[in-house]
């Protein structure tokens, strides 16, 4: 039970950290496509 929690939780970090990363980029480019390189 526990190593699948804390499966669940590796999971949840990875995806929020993921979303934080799209937002990021997505900012950045309506800033000033910086990004568009990458």
């Amino acid at each position: 039970m526990d190593e699948e929690a804390n499966h669940k939780n590796s999971d949840e970090q990875r995806v929020m950290l993921f979303t934080i990363s799209g937002v990021n980029i997505k900012t950045n480019s309506k800033n000033g496509c910086s990004i568009k390189k990458t």
